[in-house]
């Protein structure tokens, strides 16, 4: 047990009458995903500000930590297909198995994904706004 209060499969504090009802919702689920939004990797950057979550249909997600201590969604992008292994003949699956922030010589951030067979790695930046 925690510090805080039992939660139950709703959401719902199991904790007596007596103290206040406490409810919890999570980020850990993409509900426009195409196969259920099942997060498959999770990974903090070093600084803790940036949170990439990978999901079974190849998407990455990044997430910016927020002035009141929560974390809101930067960008996603689509980091695996499924590909087809020639030698063996098996589909490969989309799913990101790993995720890891990677420190580079320039600025920006880098990501690396990993799937059953493709390793990728990606230069995330901020989009420029010309006004």
């Amino acid at each position: 047990k925690g510090p805080g209060p039992d939660l139950n499969s709703t959401g719902k504090s199991t904790a007596n009458s007596s103290e206040a009802d406490h409810s919890w919702t999570s980020i850990l689920s993409v509900p426009q995903d195409e196969k259920g939004g099942i997060i498959t990797a999770v990974e903090f950057d070093e600084s803790g500000d940036t949170l990439a979550m990978g999901d079974k249909s190849g998407h990455v997600s990044l997430f910016q930590k927020s002035n009141n201590g929560g974390y809101r969604n930067a960008f996603r992008f689509k980091s695996h297909s499924p590909a087809l292994d020639p030698l063996k003949s098996l589909e490969i699956e989309e799913r990101i198995n790993m995720i890891k922030f990677v420190r580079g010589r320039s600025s920006g951030m880098y990501v690396l994904t990993t799937n059953d067979k493709v390793i990728k790695l990606w230069r995330v930046q901020r989009k420029r706004s010309h006004m």
